[in-house]
């Protein structure tokens, strides 16, 4: 994880995030900045009782992959980064302001190590400089995408039908305010605007009127897009 300022463009290294390629170590979670705030997240992963999978190497139990720490990270200049309190390993994030909301990874891995999404655990967001809890939410759903504005919070949930559920809620309450079916080809990644909500299917960008409900396809990008985000009524990607 490297960054640099605009009054010392040398490259800084905060952190090397890296696992072995069975899956045990360091897995980054996301990158994601707004308005002062710039984190990241990190999920550690490693054996259930390595000792026993190492003399026992069929040992299914003591083989398996598991959560075991991590956290998101606040940069502060060019200082070491600074743990926001309270956060859990994430596998998602996004920033608005000097809030944080995150995805928490679930206890277990897959079997090549990769952290995960549940169903069962709060989406929550904190105060980026305090980890006081802003709101918790249920998610519609496993999550696979989040997006975060001074007003809404928006989820990509995948139920257990396969179904994907775009769904918004209130930033001081938690409350559910719409939520609706989209594609199940909907790629794992929103941002949220002042009115709007975006996403893509494929190199098709969409937008969802959030007090219409109103979905429409924005434009059909040359190549697939990277980054896709909204700021006010302006959608960029790379």
């Amino acid at each position: 994880v490297l960054g640099a300022t605009l009054a010392n463009e040398n490259e800084r290294r905060f952190e090397q995030v890296a696992h072995a390629k069975h899956g045990a170590g360091l897995w980054l979670g996301g990158v994601a900045g707004n308005d002062g705030s710039l984190v990241y997240s990190v999920v550690k992963v490693a054996y259930h009782d390595q000792v026993a999978c190492l003399s026992a190497p069929k040992s299914a139990h003591a083989c398996e992959l598991e959560v075991t720490g991590g956290g998101v990270y606040r940069i502060v200049g060019r200082k070491p980064p600074v743990p926001v309190k309270g956060a859990a390993p994430a596998i998602a994030l996004a920033v608005s302001g000097g809030d944080v909301a995150f995805v928490p990874a679930a206890e277990t891995a897959t079997a090549d190590g990769r952290p995960l999404a549940s169903a069962d655990i709060p989406v929550e967001i904190r105060d980026v400089a305090t980890g006081a809890l802003v709101a918790s939410v249920t998610p519609n759903g496993t999550p696979i995408a989040v997006g975060l504005s001074p007003d809404v919070l928006a989820l990509l949930g995948r139920t257990d039908t396969g179904e994907v559920v775009l769904s918004w809620y209130d930033t001081t309450t938690g409350k559910l305010l719409h939520s609706l079916a989209v594609k199940s080809t909907a790629s794992p990644e929103i941002g949220v605007g002042t009115t709007a909500i975006v996403y893509r299917i494929g190199r098709a960008i969409k937008t969802v009127d959030m007090r219409t409900l109103r979905v429409r396809t924005l434009t059909t990008a040359a190549s697939t897009p990277i980054g896709l985000s909204i700021a006010g009524d302006r959608v960029a990607w790379a």
